[in-house]
């Protein structure tokens, strides 16, 4: 899940900023070409809401570094407006996410802008669980989002 929606993430920054922004989902040690954006998920939880339902939250971190360092602020500025229209609604191979929690900070000439894409996840056991232990099957059925 996180993996398709750092995916999604990724395309919607595109189509937004262009091909001239370059988007990182893993770390980069060295040679960061600027302008750039880096996602990553942050504390992914899940827990049991109702039933076979829980509940994933996938708060995401993008963070923008801008190309020039003499107007780094102005530049995130119009990144951060610009984020909160692209990552409203994600597109996730079909299915459609609602961007929540939206918020954004400047420090030291980077943006970073949290989003979360929360959704419930419905589980079915296919055995009942064992006498004494915590054993049976457990599998996803199909997955939808949080209105917002």
């Amino acid at each position: 899940m996180t993996d398709l929606l750092t995916d999604a993430i990724g395309r919607a920054l595109t189509r937004e900023f262009g091909e001239g922004y370059r988007v990182y989902d893993e770390e980069v040690r060295q040679g960061l070409e600027r302008p750039c954006f880096f996602i990553s998920c942050e504390n992914p939880s899940e827990r049991l809401f109702l039933g076979d339902r829980y509940l994933r939250e996938n708060r995401f971190r993008i963070m923008f570094f801008p190309e020039e360092e003499s107007r780094a602020k102005k530049s995130c500025r119009n990144t951060a407006e610009r984020l909160f229209g692209c990552l409203r609604l994600l597109d996730a191979q079909g299915e459609l996410f609602m961007g929540r929690r939206m918020n954004s900070n400047i420090e030291n000439g980077i943006l970073s802008f949290f989003v979360s894409y929360d959704t419930f996840l419905y589980r079915s056991s296919d055995k009942a669980p064992v006498m004494g232990g915590m054993s049976g099957r457990v599998s996803a059925r199909s997955r939808t989002q949080i209105g917002g």
